[in-house]
């Protein structure tokens, strides 16, 4: 986060030069460069922003769940991967006794939408 927090100083700087300079320009090709360069460095500087505060909120969020684990006095070993796996039948399976366009119609015919 420190390297964002430094790119993000680096061209807000860069824009008040670029600002300072245009306030004593007349307008012209110079200055129209100038301004578009100062476009951009505005729309990076927002993008670095979003960065930095995603940055800051997953921190923030992390710090959370250590002092909610510590509270709670859970232990890395105490938490386990489980996995559930769950096998059921097909449905519509070629040559099954349940026919998609079937129900499809009877659905749509008889108004039952929930079977």
């Amino acid at each position: 986060m420190k390297k964002l927090i430094e790119l993000r100083d680096a061209k807000a700087e860069e824009l008040n030069g670029l600002v300072s300079e245009m306030d004593e320009m007349d307008a012209g090709e110079e200055f129209d460069g100038k301004m578009e360069r100062s476009n951009a460095l505005m729309e990076e500087i927002k993008e670095l922003d979003e960065k930095i505060k995603a940055d800051a909120d997953m921190r923030a969020t992390l710090k959370e769940v250590e002092e909610s684990r510590k509270s709670l006095e859970i232990k890395d070993e105490d938490i386990s991967e489980t996995r559930m796996e769950v096998k059921e039948p097909d449905m519509y399976r070629k040559g099954g006794e349940n026919s998609f366009f079937g129900d499809m119609y009877q659905a749509k015919f008889n108004s039952d939408y929930d079977s």
